[in-house]
């Protein structure tokens, strides 16, 4: 599951640095905290897969210009939904149904209604004094008292960091509803219209639906040793923060306790890391069978006596590979102002980097296996490899990279054991922690009626891979139309658990299809779901399956070609064995995506329909209960096998 942190128009780099600080120092064992643009809210299905949406301090109002309408409607539906929402200073203001900011002073003042509306009442700021935007003027230390409703912090009172928030009204002559909450309040500031001794609500929880708020317009996830030490402004508070930083460590835990998430425990913590909180990218390594050809059409491209290649996301910086340091040890230089720097040390056909160059993954033990297990050397698929401890994402360095991507021989694989922005299926985040196998691979199909099934053969060769394993014949592994890997671990719908995902983008040149398909595996990460290791009696290292899946699928893309002629029917009765889906019932939504060859449908309600398949055109085949046939796009839709739901992407 991933934590969502909204990097927008509007929020702050101070409060973003802060925010993705926090949230991985206490998070990282269960979830992948990532970034999300306005874009990637409004038009990207991350409703399933995201455990929290955090909104952060900012500005309110360009959060209103570039999240509504549409976008705040399905941050509530998400929330009503069952969903989690985390709104910090602006994105608390964001959040209430009214915002009265510096009432009254000239070019400050912000007043007006908001659509989210989970406070109903006002976000009523600057509850300090002096803020003045894209500064630390005005920022002070106050004291709120914490309630008993947060676990482990009932009754506390601490400083926290206050800047430009809100404190939370209700309207005038209005009650607090049984669905809201004050978790603390702001000591010696009284709530204007109540008893003297009632102070102002600083933190707030929301029950929407089956979802929930919480809503903070102190900064709790501000730490005070991360602060600019040397600004005058902050100066004065920081020792004042300093004392309540332990406090405000269990007070930012048990928000997210309350909000349903798992925090890591003292023995994750402990193993928390600078390279977990503020990772870096490592140089990569380019070995294995067919690196010296491809070393050669690298060369006869780049710059600077064949060096350097400046490609149109990365400028690629080449080098002869050594034995001299840990590939995490090696600083990759970047220009704000310019492409990323990615340094690629390479080693001759007959050589392998030593283990000591790549600690988290043995080169030698993955083509010791490959080798063992792909006896037709005809061509090899999983070579050459790329592989880097730390990358943005496998994908995007083998898609986006144009020069590079038209000099990869096909089966040439990327392979890193942490992903900063790891690509699923609709711009989705994998989980990327330690123990999931993340890998994406060139393919060049010449085909075009087929391309649509490559997906289906990586799935099939995925479960393929696993069973192959001496003593996993028989492990629960399933496929979930049209790219997902799931395992049964009880039975019905609640027992089904998601292990993994594929993403296949393409490209089309000369007839031929550039295919990059990406892989996401959680091998041995038993959080937030489950893994492999759970379920095998057997140990699968990401060597072992990375070599057994690029065998698997290269044997299954050789029948594809030379023994079935493109034609899909022959792989049918083993892929039917091991999907989800035989004979269910779903229900189409009626704009869901059909075949271009499909009248459109008049429909105006849910249509109910049987699964009868995968069509030989390669569209999902649903018979609805008159009989009339109906042929869905994997691209077009959204299949929620868990409520038996065909939905149109919107």
């Amino acid at each position: 599951m991933n934590v969502l942190v909204y990097t927008g128009p509007g929020t702050s780099p101070g409060a973003i640095h802060h925010t993705f600080l926090t949230l991985r120092s206490h998070l990282s064992s269960s979830y992948d905290v990532i970034p999300v643009t306005a874009d990637t809210l409004s038009n990207e299905p991350w409703e399933e897969t995201t455990a929290l949406l955090v909104i952060p301090g900012g500005r309110d109002l360009p959060y209103v210009q570039n999240l509504s309408p549409a976008t705040t409607h399905l941050i509530d539906n998400y929330v009503r939904n069952g969903g989690r929402y985390l709104g910090i200073c602006a994105g608390a203001y964001f959040a209430c149904r009214r915002v009265e900011f510096e009432k009254g002073r000239t070019s400050y003042e912000v007043i007006g209604d908001r659509e989210l509306g989970f406070w109903p009442g006002s976000g009523v700021g600057s509850v300090g004094k002096g803020f003045v935007y894209g500064t630390e003027k005005g920022t002070e230390a106050l004291k709120i008292s914490i309630g008993n409703q947060l676990q482990g912090v009932e009754g506390m009172e601490l400083d926290v960091y206050v800047n430009g928030g809100p404190w939370f009204d209700v309207v005038a002559g209005d009650q607090m509803k049984p669905n809201l909450d004050v978790l603390a309040w702001y000591q010696n500031l009284p709530w204007p219209g109540k008893a003297p001794e009632v102070p102002k609500p600083a933190i707030v929880e929301c029950r929407i639906g089956n979802g929930v708020a919480v809503l903070t317009g102190p900064h709790v996830e501000y730490s005070a040793a991360a602060m600019n030490h040397s600004d005058p402004d902050l100066a004065p508070i920081i020792p004042v923060l300093t004392a309540s930083e332990a406090d405000r460590v269990k007070l930012v835990k048990s928000i997210l306790g309350r909000l349903g998430l798992r925090v890591n425990d003292e023995q994750e913590s402990a193993a928390v890391t600078q390279e977990t909180l503020s990772p870096k990218l490592s140089e990569l390594v380019l070995c294995g069978p067919g690196t010296d050809e491809l070393i050669g059409r690298i060369r006869r491209e780049s710059d600077n006596d064949g060096t350097v290649l400046n490609d149109t996301v990365n400028i690629i910086r080449i080098s002869q590979g050594d034995g001299q340091a840990s590939l995490k040890h090696v600083a990759v230089a970047t220009d704000a102002d310019a492409k990323p720097i990615i340094k690629v040390g390479f080693y001759p056909n007959n050589t392998l980097p030593p283990s000591s160059r790549t600690p988290r993954f043995d080169v030698s033990r993955y083509f010791n296996i490959l080798n063992a297990v792909d006896v037709d050397s005809a061509w090899r698929c999983g070579s050459p490899l790329i592989y880097g401890e730390v990358m943005h994402s496998t994908q995007t360095f083998l898609e986006k990279n144009y020069k590079l991507s038209t000099m990869l021989p096909s089966g040439t694989v990327c392979v890193a054991t942490h992903q900063l922005s790891g690509r699923g299926r609709g711009k989705n985040s994998w989980i990327s922690q330690t123990g999931c196998l993340q890998f994406s691979f060139t393919l060049h199909h010449r085909d075009l009626s087929s391309a649509i099934f490559i997906q289906y053969l990586v799935a099939l060769a995925i479960v393929e891979a696993v069973k192959s394993k001496p003593g996993c014949a028989d492990l629960p592994v399933h496929i979930k139309w049209p790219n997902d890997i799931y395992v049964r671990t009880a039975e019905g719908k609640e027992g089904l658990r998601k292990i993994g995902g594929i993403l296949v983008t393409s490209s089309f040149q000369n007839g031929v299809f550039n295919l990059v398909i990406g892989c996401g595996i959680n091998l041995s990460n038993p959080r937030p779901t489950t893994s492999l290791a759970q379920l095998s009696p057997q140990e699968f290292t990401p060597e072992e399956m990375l070599a057994r899946f690029m065998a698997q699928f290269k044997t299954l893309y050789d029948q594809f070609n030379a023994e079935s002629g493109w034609k899909f029917e022959k792989f049918l009765d083993r892929y039917y064995r091991v999907w989800l889906h035989s004979n269910q019932e779903i229900t189409i939504d009626p704009t869901a995506r059909t075949a271009a060859s499909q009248a459109p449908s008049t429909d105006t309600k849910p249509i109910t329909a049987r699964i009868v398949g995968i069509h030989s055109s390669g569209l999902l085949h649903a018979v609805t209960m008159s009989g009339v046939e109906r042929l869905l796009q994997p691209d077009g839709n959204s299949f929620d096998m868990m409520r038996g739901l065909v939905l149109q992407k919107i």
